[in-house]
């Protein structure tokens, strides 16, 4: 379960909705990079995958922003232009459900380089770590708990996408658009920015850091791929 903030960032105009644990030192060691990706990859068994991890909203928010990290592996090259989708589902009975209550598919997102890696694979390629941002005129969420889910559709790339996933916790995975989500035990990477309905008093706090600070030229790494089995 990711936690939840509902106070003022320092400097800014918006609020800490949802944030994982950030990666530190201190946990980067023990990442991973979970694939979350719409192309039917050698990777992936041929088959494609969907990740995503749950929040909860105690008010009705104003969504403004959503920021991530990922890789691409095995090369860890980029794509000229992400193909993103973020999508967002409502909780049946615990369960996230099958179908989106919201579904932006395809849209624009920044990426930079955030000048830090994950590790070195098995060929000895450096997996570079890259944050992304997207940002929203109109969303807004009404109390309750929601799936956050980020995809990625690299088809006709040499690499497969990956989610960071920056400790072991709660979280969730599905083979296809048309099966339920099986649960899964990794925390991903995700900031939520946004705007309470009602205007009461917030009380400052930094915001999170996602930065690394300091090099990992040493470390080895892994990506998960779990097997998905429709019921």
């Amino acid at each position: 379960m990711v936690s939840v903030y509902h106070k003022l960032i320092l400097g800014a105009s918006t609020t800490v909705l949802a944030t994982v644990t950030s990666i530190t030192p201190a946990n980067i060691a023990g990442a991973a990079a979970i694939f979350s990706d719409f192309n039917s990859s050698p990777i992936l068994g041929g088959g494609e995958q969907q990740a995503g991890d749950d929040f909860i909203l105690n008010d009705d928010f104003n969504i403004q922003e959503i920021r991530w990290s990922g890789i691409y592996s095995p090369e860890s090259t980029p794509p000229m232009n992400d193909n993103f989708s973020l999508r967002i589902f409502e909780f049946s009975d615990g369960s996230p459900t099958i179908e989106p209550l919201l579904d932006f598919n395809r849209i624009d997102v920044t990426r930079v380089n955030s000048g830090n890696i994950l590790g070195i694979n098995t060929s000895g390629v450096r997996l570079e770590i890259f944050d992304y941002s997207a940002t929203f005129d109109i969303l807004t969420l009404e109390a309750g708990q929601y799936l956050l889910s980020i995809v990625n559709d690299t088809v006709n790339e040499a690499d497969t996408w990956g989610w960071v996933a920056p400790q072991y916790g709660n979280s969730f995975l599905r083979g296809d658009d048309n099966i339920k989500w099986n649960e899964f035990n990794w925390e991903f990477q995700f900031t939520i920015h946004g705007e309470p309905e009602s205007n009461d008093d917030v009380t400052a706090v930094p915001e999170p850091s996602l930065s690394l600070g300091l090099s990992l030229l040493g470390l080895s790494s892994w990506l998960a791929k779990k097997k998905l089995v429709s019921n």
